[in-house]
């Protein structure tokens, strides 16, 4: 899975050792995809209580998505049956998936059909411009701050 050098992530790609993944940091943005498309599982950890684009770029590819929650992701997504989400920090749940192929490949095949039905580009584009003719910026702005995730508030300092 790709990481940032931030300290936060290091701390928490840490906890990985041990187990068999690989961790990549910076790939090329042209490279992307192709990287996607070549792994198992894509752990994904939201730095803002906002839904990151990899909750449909890793379903759309058949990767398995295990995912920190940040609200509304049970709106886009069957959780546990087209993606897993995780409480703690994604080890156990990582572990579980790797040891257990067929129930990896059945959650991610669902992600896969979702992702085609529900959450292609127009979709998410369509979405947009309809939140933008009806929200008021200063209402989606306190909206968004209203639920902080882990990593707000750690940056908080809460």
């Amino acid at each position: 899975f790709p990481s940032h050098d931030t300290p936060i992530r290091k701390r928490w790609l840490d906890k990985f050792k041990g187990i068999n993944v690989s961790c990549i940091s910076n790939v090329q943005w042209s490279d992307y995809v192709n990287f996607l498309r070549r792994c198992k599982i894509m752990i994904n950890c939201h730095q803002s209580s906002a839904v990151n684009g990899r909750i449909s770029e890793v379903p759309a590819v058949g990767a398995l998505l295990v995912t920190d929650y940040v609200p509304g992701l049970d709106k886009l997504f069957d959780i546990g049956k087209e993606i897993v989400v995780y409480e703690k920090d994604g080890v156990e749940e990582v572990k579980y998936y790797l040891e257990h192929d067929d129930e990896r490949r059945k959650i991610a095949w669902a992600g896969v059909e979702r992702t085609k039905k529900d959450h292609r580009l127009e979709d998410r584009l369509a979405e947009i411009l309809r939140l933008a003719q009806e929200t008021d910026d200063r209402v989606m702005y306190r909206k968004m701050r209203s639920v902080k995730s882990k990593w707000d508030k750690l940056l908080d300092g809460e």
